[in-house]
């Protein structure tokens, strides 16, 4: 199981802060814009009307460096979307 932190910019989709690769700081999310099983407007619903939300979909492994699927539990703090997740 890998666990690292990132965090996501809601207004523009942008990653912040990724704990497994940082060269993707400045790109656009496509896990949670394409790839969760919630479409995004309904995860940042889910954000303002909870204390976080579980979303799962498929990402690149980086101990193994295979797609699994992946469940992250995210939240909205201080205006960003801040998740960890484990792979299955």
């Amino acid at each position: 199981v890998t666990h690292y932190p990132f965090i996501l910019d809601p207004d523009t989709k942008g990653i912040v802060a990724h704990g497994a690769s940082p060269s993707r700081i400045g790109s656009i999310s496509v896990v949670l814009t394409d790839q969760a099983n919630i479409p995004y407007d309904e995860i940042i619903e889910g954000l303002n009307n909870n204390d976080g939300i579980w979303v799962t979909y498929t990402f690149l492994d980086p101990v193994n460096e295979t797609e699994e699927l992946k469940h992250s539990w995210i939240v909205l703090h201080d205006g960003y979307i801040f998740g960890s997740g484990l792979y299955r």
